[in-house]
């Protein structure tokens, strides 16, 4: 059985091939999902190259659109016999087609304020020193405008030389004692002011942390700099020069754009709200989502809600198919490699086991409004002991609800976790989205410095979480991370971290191409609520497709993150910047 939904019209057309349907079923490759009779021709049909649907998984040979909409997947014959005078038909001419990819787990304000502050991190091997760092930021000091602020960001004391040299306030006014300085942690959990920014925001030795941060103190109870937690940021950041509205919606537009290059057609922004505040933070996706090449569905800052002593501006699941206000996003920890995420034994070499944001009352207090509302909820987990607490919190949450699985609450990163948490994960129907980048980036450092040979073995568990049927996926965190699909993938199949190759971590937690491409679409776009209508190529879905130039399912998996991606089309309308031959 097979239909075609028409124009979005209220037309369905009904077709029923009992022999076609037989056929199919002994084809590995997946046959036409639909051969019926339509009254108007498509818009496009797309032929001439491999198209993976995910869902059935495996290979057609062609796929049309009509006003936006997949209304065939299949053979040739049947997609062009939807052809008529004005269809455009786009040979693939051998280059693969298939759904965009969904990142479920990005901050678009961060990394739209992250087009204007200084670049202090490197992605290449070995990272910046610290010197380098200082370099950098000195560079810029003349470029500061009167009352303005140096801001930093990506600086990663896990990848410098030498190891873990950290930024102080001592460093950092040998830059500058003047002009306040701001530097953010790539992880974004921990920052590094001056004396002069703690002048500003009215911080000294006698004001007290804040609710879930700490303003870190040296032994003798002085101030060194550093800061801990969102938290703990917020006086500083609330004194940056603000952009006007318009330069700040432009630099989402360019951040939309980039992504969109890298084959992103849905995205989930986490913590909306955090860097512009509630409802501006909201405001500002709603007024670039129309025009925004990538759909996105947001989680409000848990953090600014409670800030700000607020409710929610929206009620859940507000908005439409380009914006859509879905859920809240808590922290319960920091990052590994940063030595803040809460673990139940101490860091290699250390008796530090990172702190918790949260008491367990309090977590369950502040969730519960929420949760009752009818909210999606993600919950920021790093180490093993706030994996804990998101899973006895999430297991009171769900304890009177009678299908756990449909509420989808997440689990983020999920990073050090053991086998009684995976199993805790499938018994209450939860979802993982892991920061695979973890592996690549951090792996040789994790292993060697940060937990042991024996944790770092099972950082971000994909492989047995998909053993037991656990929908996962992996996710940038940008701006922890540059947004790179493609990489994730390779992560995953392959888990060869970027210092120590061929050395494979974990290698009983590798995951199938087939598995990790679901886990880029389909199952991203299960935790976002928007599987219905993307992460798939299904008749009465969205022809958001991307083309690239060769096929992950067959490439050589070394290979997999160097594929170039031609084209992005949302809706059917192209994004992308090579046109294919018509």
């Amino acid at each position: 059985m097979g239909f075609i939904i028409s124009s979005r019209s209220v037309k369905v057309f009904l077709f029923i091939s009992l022999a076609f349907a037989l056929t199919s079923c002994k084809d590995n490759k997946a046959q036409a999902t639909t051969n019926a009779f339509v009254s108007q021709p498509a818009d496009t049909i797309f032929i001439g190259g491999p198209i993976l649907t995910i869902k059935p998984v495996g290979t057609v040979e062609a796929l049309a659109v009509r006003n936006g909409l997949i209304v065939a997947v299949g053979n040739e014959a049947s997609a062009m016999a939807l052809k008529g005078p004005a269809t455009k038909v786009i040979n693939l001419n051998g280059k693969t087609l298939m759904p965009g990819f969904v990142e479920p787990h990005l901050h678009l304000d961060g990394m739209a304020m992250n087009l204007k502050w200084v670049n202090c991190g490197s992605e290449q091997p070995g990272g910046l020193s610290i010197a380098d760092v200082k370099k950098a930021l000195a560079k810029a000091l003349p470029s500061v405008p009167a009352n303005g602020w140096l801001i930093g960001n990506d600086v990663d004391p896990s990848r410098t030389t030498p190891l873990f040299a950290s930024l102080s306030v001592d460093d950092l006014d040998e830059i500058s004692t003047t002009v306040p300085i701001f530097v953010l942690n790539a992880s974004g959990h921990i920052a590094y002011v001056n004396h002069k920014a703690y002048q500003l925001a009215g911080i000294s030795e006698d004001t007290p942390n804040p609710q879930e941060g700490t303003f870190s103190r040296d032994a003798n109870g002085h101030l060194n700099g550093q800061l801990l937690q969102s938290p703990a940021f917020l006086p500083f950041v609330k004194l940056f020069p603000k952009p006007d509205l318009q330069t700040i919606q432009a630099d989402y537009q360019t951040v939309l754009a980039q992504i969109s290059q890298k084959g992103v057609t849905t995205a989930g922004d986490l913590n909306t709200g955090l860097a512009y505040g509630l409802p501006l933070g909201l405001n500002i996706l709603q007024s670039v989502a129309p025009t925004s090449p990538v759909r996105i569905r947001s989680f409000l800052s848990s953090v600014v809600l409670r800030e700000n002593n607020q409710s929610a501006p929206v009620a859940p699941f507000s908005g439409d198919d380009k914006l859509k206000v879905i859920g809240i996003k808590f922290t319960l920890d920091g990052s590994v490699q940063g030595f803040t995420a809460a673990l139940k034994e101490p860091y290699l070499n250390s008796t530090q086991t990172g702190e918790l944001v949260f008491q367990n009352s309090q977590l369950l207090a502040d969730m519960q409004p929420f949760f009752d509302q009818g909210w999606a909820i993600a919950v920021h987990c790093n180490g093993d002991k706030a994996i804990d607490q998101a899973l006895d919190t999430y297991q009171a949450l769900l304890a009177n609800t009678k299908d756990p699985a449909a509420r989808r609450l997440r689990l983020e990163h999920f990073t050090v976790a053991n086998a009684s948490q995976v199993k805790r994960v499938k018994e209450l129907g939860l979802t993982v989205s892991m920061t695979i980048p973890h592996v690549y980036f951090w792996g040789q450092v994790l292993e060697q410095s940060v937990l042991g040979a024996e944790r770092a073995e099972r950082i971000d568990p994909a492989g047995s979480l998909k053993a037991q049927g656990t929908r996962i996926s992996f996710n940038s965190d940008s701006t922890f991370t540059t947004e790179n699909p493609l990489r994730n993938i390779s992560t995953a199949v392959m888990r060869i971290p970027q210092l120590n190759p061929p050395d494979i971590l974990g290698p009983d937690q590798r995951i199938t191409i087939d598995d990790a491409l679901q886990a880029m679409t389909l199952d991203a776009a299960y935790q976002l609520f928007i599987d219905d209508k993307v992460g798939s190529l299904e008749v009465g879905k969205y022809a958001d497709v991307i083309v690239l130039a060769e096929n992950p399912r067959t490439v050589d998996p070394s290979q997999l993150a160097s594929i170039k991606i031609t084209d992005v089309y949302l809706a059917g309308v192209r994004q992308g910047s090579t046109q294919l031959s018509e």
